[in-house]
């Protein structure tokens, strides 16, 4: 169920099964579901609350389950790149320190969002700010002097691009 390609008939055949809603949650994971994802909203919260930080979901998609499941969405919402920047300033404001770790790591956060998790100098939130491609250079530049963020740097294009241009 998790690697295939999921189509209207095999979607049609899997739901025939009546597998319980927490088999069904692995669909939601599926990066091959994409004739399908809408199809499955819907079909159980548990599946829902999955699809939620699916990256094949389009902002329309997300902004219906954000209006159908309020802030219950927030920390899979809050980690999705189609997210609304919208609802990204909404998760920054209200969201719990989990759902700022996820903002932080977000490519689609804002700048001005993402410099004030910055500023806050806190090592947890840096961790995951030092592998979003979208953090400006001048703090990623901050973050080499920490041994740990240094090696989670090695996953962030935008600082290797600027190591391999010096």
């Amino acid at each position: 169920v998790y690697k295939r390609q999921i189509e209207d008939k095999r979607l049609e055949a899997l739901l025939a099964k009546n597998f319980s809603d927490e088999l069904l949650v692995y669909l939601g994971e599926n990066q091959k579901i994409s004739k399908v994802v809408e199809k499955l909203l819907g079909l159980s919260q548990a599946l829902d609350y999955k699809l939620a930080s699916n990256k094949l979901l389009s902002t329309m998609l997300l902004n219906q389950l954000y209006a159908k499941y309020g802030n219950a969405l927030m920390l899979p919402l809050s980690s999705n790149v189609n997210v609304s920047v919208a609802l990204l300033e909404t998760f920054y404001q209200y969201g719990g320190f989990e759902v700022l770790c996820h903002i932080s790591a977000n490519p689609s956060t804002p700048k001005h969002i993402l410099t004030e998790l910055c500023e806050r100098n806190n090592h947890a939130l840096n961790r995951h700010l030092a592998v979003n491609p979208s953090v400006d250079l001048f703090y990623l530049e901050a973050f080499q002097l920490d041994t740990e963020l240094m090696m989670l740097m090695t996953q962030n294009q935008t600082f290797l691009e600027s190591i391999a241009h010096k």
